[in-house]
């Protein structure tokens, strides 16, 4: 790479958390058009964190020439809502990513993605009539870094999933076409799975606000509310950047409804863009997010 890596995970992955690692790898597959993502956990022995490995596979396009080449390059996107720094999340966590992706009928691409890494260490080998698909093999975890345990518990990660990318999945939907997860998770020989299919995601209703940010964006509010058991209560707030959902603590869980699941996503293009190159923090003024708040806090009560 032209940037030296583990300089540049230190600059932008310094506060990172384990679940961007699911984020990064989900958005990167969507990139590639898949519209299968596995994605399995393996931890045999609980007593042994450090034996952790993550197994990613999407069923896109594949590291063609041209996608490799930008592999090769931090900061080269082709688009501003791309930042061209996500997967330096996963050197936060693994020492090592083993990379084996299928882009063409005849031809698989293999190398390995670690602080060591140069775009020419890679080989092609030949392959016979394979289904294009890159499988992402994270290796040598950094036993000290794993914040909370269910962080790799398969509702955790489907979960957060679902918050992130709602609209993503939302819009997958509307347009026809299906996106499904598969989550396992091997915990000492007992394995747990979870699943995400866009064909179970309920429909939101969606109300045009009139406060205005700007006066060429409208701002929508995207909500759905249903009814679940008590113990699954919640309430999510968050405005949607670049497709990716981020919360924004609008309604405190004393006015939470038990018994109720409520989602309020605020939608607008004059959020386009506003978000750091590590994709975690806002980058939208103080005065701004109160005002974005307070927009949020009427439409809601309204």
């Amino acid at each position: 790479m032209e940037v030296n890596i583990a300089q540049a995970q230190k600059i932008f992955f310094s506060r990172s958390s384990f679940e961007m690692i699911y984020f990064e790898a989900f958005a990167n597959a969507l990139d590639a058009n898949a519209t299968t993502v596995d994605i399995d956990i393996d931890l045999k022995d609980k007593e042994a964190i450090q034996n952790l490995s993550l197994v990613i596979k999407d069923n896109g396009v594949g590291f063609t020439d041209a996608r490799f080449a930008k592999f090769g390059k931090l900061f080269d996107v082709d688009e501003p809502t791309h930042k061209g720094l996500g997967r330096l999340v996963y050197l936060c966590y693994f020492e090592n990513i083993h990379v084996e992706s299928i882009f063409s009928s005849e031809h698989k691409r293999i190398f390995d993605f670690n602080e060591k890494f140069v775009s020419t260490d890679c080989k092609i080998e030949s392959v016979k009539n394979e289904s294009l698909g890159t499988v992402l093999k994270m290796t040598r975890f950094f036993g000290d870094r794993l914040a909370k345990n269910e962080f790799i518990h398969p509702l955790y990660v489907k979960n957060a999933l679902l918050e992130r990318f709602y609209m993503k999945f939302y819009k997958a939907k509307l347009a026809g076409q299906r996106i499904v997860v598969n989550i396992s998770y091997n915990a000492g020989g007992r394995i747990i799975k979870e699943k995400i299919d866009t064909e179970d995601i309920p429909d939101f209703e969606v109300k045009t606000i009139d406060s205005q940010l700007d006066i060429f964006n409208r701002i929508e509010l995207y909500y759905q509310i249903k009814d679940v058991d008590a113990a699954n209560s919640k309430i999510i707030t968050a405005i949607a950047v670049d497709d990716r959902s981020h919360v924004v603590d609008i309604i405190t869980d004393d006015n939470l409804h038990y018994g109720k699941e409520m989602i309020f996503l605020l939608i607008s293009e004059s959020f386009r863009g506003n978000i750091d190159e590590s994709r975690q923090n806002l980058k939208i003024s103080d005065v701004d997010l109160n005002q974005i708040k307070d927009i949020f806090r009427k439409a809601i009560l309204l």
